[in-house]
């Protein structure tokens, strides 16, 4: 009866949090989906049979009468002596299916050791304490081994192992393996490792782990010992195939979970303010209604800001909730999970270091501030919630990132769509270069070892011997170790040297970086954050490995620009004909120089600087696979006034950003180039290569399937609502040429002509001929956008959101001066003090120009195209109109205000006017609706649109309209074109001071509030 009224408890609360989440009166954010995942009921099984009779009664007296169907088929396998992978969702029962097969083996063997391997140590001592609450009570020990264990119980553990070593792969390499004489004993009666969240060991981090489990295999043969596998998964597409990699044995599969599962709630929400800020208040919605609630970040720096926006909101709750992530002390680790499990917190903001196995007690809401990058990580973070029975609801609040954005658009493919397949490359030869060394100087490796016999190992140890790292010996052909234990210099997670990050004493050490990170995030000038803690680097020695650093606070953050070509390793390894391209996969060579790096503003990300940087280029082999564009394609593309350039960066960035919907990774995993000529392939190419130095598999596995990827591709591009391209569909995080140039219809028209080759030539052909009327000049109209210009949708390149006004930006922000107190601004001039809003002079412009962007040589000659007519509104004034002779009196009107209100000024209409003036006009206290709307909403919307939803009022023309009618010589239409737009501005500028807001209609949904504050 108890339980019942538990039970309509936990759902009553749920209930008033969902009316809270789906209240039409809320601005901040709209419900984009719900999705009921019904309970399912549990399918049991009895014990083993081969179970011994000791370890039945054990099992019993815990409770378990019986099994679900998975943990008694795995458990059977095990105990008939296969290596098993039992792969289910979370929360259903692995640990005991494989604590059954241990138990049985270790009472039966009073020698028999076990080792359990957990890829973070977060999930050590919790699975410790699991395996004692059973085993404890038979004799069996348990201990963890790791960093954190002190040093006197870490001797007294290697002089008497425990039955069951609890510990990570990195220890198991630097402290066992390379140890192994002090371990002989255990190693020598070594019967099972057990692989918790065998998942985690995918991409490079998988390739060490392959090795290191080798070397393991090879010690324990040593010693006489051959351990069973035993390895447990989140759910993952083929993980018989992926396993036996990894171990470099056979395995049995079970991948049927019989666990039952409670009624769960999804739901999809578009934040219409930051996601961070909409999990915040969320965070505190579930808390107040008696939710015990959990929010996934995907930072560090995100984890402490919800915590600290959260306790801003509601100091009482600062005992009640914590933030959770990597570089907490241990004891702070354990202190938190302890309060959740308890009960006695009722929630906590982390990163993924609470995602896997960690019992943390009974939570009923999930928040996810960003898809976590792949389905497994939904499910796994998702699974954190609703054990034993319990209602549950999990929220993902999407970001602007590619996947986000179409998971909302295609829910059904999310919750219809398989887990992807962990991919890794047990081979990958910058692998073997670190652990070949550490193997030998463990044992000699004999000329006879299995893997030795393989032509690609041979060529990475005749590399080795040729460096000096290892030698031959001429007696019996082994080979051995250079160096007594090499082992330290090998990063599990990663490759690339590692660098210590100190201040500038030398004497404090903060933290520490390794491969291309460093020159990206650790060059002179770079702004580095730990720990939500700003420095400046001031110094990189790359002799000694070491960056200095110097704390402060900074208006403005730094990115790393950088180049990069590659070149084509000998003949193709493979290649795939298609009627509208071709594919290949190869070995290749990147070079990456990084060239510069831009200071930004971190309020507006206003472009500041750019600093040039002298350091040497970067140089690794990879695999990976390159599209061809035939020649025909990009000369069609050209002709019909579409950037070729930009459309195939477009695809590369986008097609990187679908990646994941088909293997198990994250953007850093990936690299890309695309060239409108490569010297090699002697036409456009696109490259997609494993971001890896020798290749993780992942270019391979994409091989396969590159018409999947590149119909995902076009759909995401198609769907995104946005003009010129937004973080949803073709910006990268990550470009080094800060995504520039990008051109988003050109994008569609490649991917278009690759997968459906007649019709995108004739779509492209139709684009010509338009493109050559008279009407396809305009001053607003970018060379990248022509179908903008002629306002008419062909099926295949959907019309986007017409602009007729200006020009693509690139991180542009407005110049306001500072809002409150005096003194120099970010300009270096001094700034006045605040004047109320008003009490000020406003200005409101518009320009309209003589020329298109064609016309002189594209959108870098801005200050060519001349200026046919100006018109200006104030208070005092009312509408004045300048032409190109009384443009100095604009100007000296413009330097007057107090204000000057424009939709893109900043990187248009100021650069129509430096023909005029010497004026640093970008200095003037600005405010860019435009540049307004792009900071809330991370996309363009046009004039047109904005004044349609906001005051029911459209423009009157177009840019193309405005140079035609310059040159039929109607300056009265080109007048009354220019001040409406003007008028236009003036309203909205007013609306949105008046109201905190402006209005605008997302592609599916009802009309959305953009949050916007010019109070100030």
């Amino acid at each position: 009866m108890a339980t019942t009224s538990t039970s309509a408890t936990r759902s009553a609360r749920l209930a008033s949090f969902l009316e809270v989440l789906d209240d039409p009166r809320r601005y901040e954010w709209d419900v984009v989906h719900l999705e009921i995942i019904p309970e399912k009921p549990p399918r049991l099984a009895p014990l083993p049979e081969k179970l011994d009779p000791r370890v039945a009664r054990l099992v019993k007296t815990a409770g378990f009468t019986s099994l679900y169907c998975h943990q008694a088929e795995a458990a059977a396998l095990a105990l008939e002596g296969r290596n098993v992978v039992l792969s289910t969702s979370t929360a259903s029962g692995k640990t005991l299916a494989y604590h059954l097969p241990v138990i049985h083996r270790l009472m039966q063997d009073p020698r028999a050791h076990a080792l359990f391997l957990f890829p973070l140590k977060a999930l050590e001592r919790d699975q410790r304490d699991a395996f004692l609450s059973t085993a404890a009570r038979v004799g069996l020990s348990a201990e963890v081994y790791d960093g954190d264990t002190p040093s006197s119980l870490r001797a007294k553990i290697r002089r008497n192992p425990p039955r069951v070593l609890i510990t990570n792969p990195d220890m198991l390499h630097v402290g066992l393996l390379a140890f192994h004489d002090s371990w002989r004993d255990f190693f020598g009666h070594l019967a099972y490792i057990v692989l918790d969240e065998v998942h985690t060991y995918k991409g490079i981090f998988g390739s060490h782990i392959a090795q290191v489990l080798w070397r393991t295999r090879r010690i324990c043969g040593l010693y006489g010992a051959r351990p069973q596998f035993f390895a447990s998964s989140a759910t993952v597409s083929d993980p018989g195939r992926f396993v036996s990699r990894l171990i470099g044995e056979e395995v049995s599969i079970v991948d049927e979970s019989g666990a039952p599962t409670s009624e769960r709630r999804f739901v999809f929400l578009q934040p219409q303010l930051s996601p961070n800020t909409v999990a915040s208040r969320l965070f505190v919605a579930g808390i107040k209604s008696g939710l015990k609630t959990i929010v996934f970040t995907k930072s560090r720096k995100a984890t402490e800001l919800i915590t600290t926006w959260v306790l801003s909101e509601d100091p009482d709750l600062r005992k009640r909730i914590s933030s959770y992530r990597a570089g907490f002390l241990p004891e702070e680790r354990r202190f938190i999970e302890s309060q959740l499990f308890s009960g006695e917190m009722d929630g906590v903001i982390s990163t993924s270091a609470l995602e896997m196995g960690i019992d943390v007690g009974g939570l009923d809401l999930c928040l996810l501030v960003g898809y976590p990058g792949t389905i497994i990580n939904t499910w796994q973070r998702g699974g954190r919630v609703g054990r034993a029975g319990r209602p549950s609801a999990v929220v993902l609040i999407a970001g602007h990132d590619a996947l986000d954005q179409y998971f909302l658009k295609h829910p059904g493919d999310f919750f219809g769509r398989n887990c992807e397949e962990a991919v890794l490359d047990p081979r990958n030869k910058e692998v073997l270069k670190r652990h070949l060394p550490c193997a030998a100087s463990e044992t000699p490796i004999l000329a006879e070892e299995p893997l030795i016999r393989e032509s690609e190992v041979r060529e990475v140890l005749d590399g080795l011997q040729e460096h000096g790292q290892m030698f031959q010996s001429k007696v019996d052909g082994s080979w051995h170790s250079s160096r007594r234990r090499p082992h330290r210099g090998v990063d599990l997670r990663g490759i690339g040297a590692s660098f210590a990050i100190s201040l500038e004493d030398g004497k404090t050490l903060i933290g520490s970086a390794s491969g291309v990170r460093v020159f990206k995030e650790c060059h002179v000038g770079a702004v580095y954050l730990h720990r939500a803690r700003e420095y400046v680097v001031s110094k990189l020695d790359l002799k000694r490995r070491n960056v200095f650093v110097k704390p402060g606070k900074f208006n403005y953050y730094t990115i790393a620009q950088s180049e990069k070509d590659t070149e084509i390793l000998g003949a193709p390894l493979d290649h795939r004909e298609f009627p509208g391209f071709s594919v290949r996969e190869g070995r290749l060579k990147v070079t990456e120089r990084i060239v510069a790096y831009e200071k930004h503003r971190k309020r507006g990300q206003e472009l500041i600087g750019t600093i040039e940087l002298e350091l040497p280029p970067l140089h690794f082999e990879t695999v990976g696979i390159w599209m061809e564009i035939p020649d025909e394609v990009k000369e069609a593309v050209q002709n019909a006034g579409l950037h070729f350039m930009g459309g195939i960066h477009a695809l590369e960035h986008a097609a990187i950003a679908m990646f994941p919907l088909f293997a198990l990774c994250d953007r850093d995993d990936i690299g890309g180039i695309s060239t409108p000529e490569h010297e090699q392939v002697c036409r456009a190419a696109v490259f997609i290569y494993d971001g890896h130095p020798g290749g993780v598999g992942l270019s391979h596995h994409i091989f396969g399937r590159i018409e999947e990827l590149l119909s995902k591709t076009r759909q995401l591009v198609e769907e995104c609502p946005c003009e010129d391209g937004c973080p949803s569909c073709i910006h990268s995080p990550k470009c080094g040429s800060g995504n520039k140039p990008l051109d988003k219809q050109a994008c569609l028209a490649v991917l278009t002509c690759l997968l459906e080759p007649e019709k995108g030539m004739e779509a492209l052909k139709k684009m010509e001929t338009e493109s050559e009327q008279p009407a396809s000049e305009s001053r607003g109209s970018s060379p990248t956008s022509i179908r903008k210009q002629t306002q008419r949708r062909h099926p295949i390149f959907p019309e986007m959101i017409s602009s007729g006004e200006k020009p693509p930006k690139a991180r542009a922000s407005t110049t306001r001066r500072p809002s409150s107190g005096e003194g120099p601004s970010a300009t270096g001039e001094p700034s006045p003090k605040i004047i109320p809003a008003d009490q000020r002079n406003i200005v409101v412009f518009d320009l309209e120009t003589q020329k298109a962007a064609d016309e002189v040589g594209g959108w870098k000659n801005i200050s060519k195209m001349k200026v046919s007519l100006g018109v200006a509104y104030s208070d005092a004034a009312g509408f004045v109109t300048y032409t190109e002779e009384t443009i100095p009196e604009l100007i000296d009107l413009l330097k007057s205000a107090d204000l000057v209100v424009g939709f893109n000024q900043i990187r248009f209409d100021y650069e129509v006017l430096r023909a005029y003036s010497r004026e640093n006009l970008r200095a003037l206290p600005n405010l860019d609706i435009l540049v307004e709307v792009h900071s809330q909403l991370g996309f363009r919307l046009s004039l047109d649109h904005l004044g349609e939803v906001t005051l029911g009022r459209k423009k009157t023309g177009h840019g193309l309209d405005a140079i035609k009618w310059f040159r039929e010589g109607r300056m009265d239409l080109l007048e009354e074109y220019c001040r409406e737009d003007v008028a236009i501005t003036r309203d909205l500028y007013r609306f949105g001071l008046e109201n905190g807001f402006l209005l605008y209609r997302p592609r599916s949904g009802p009309v959305a509030k953009i949050p916007l504050d010019w109070t100030g």
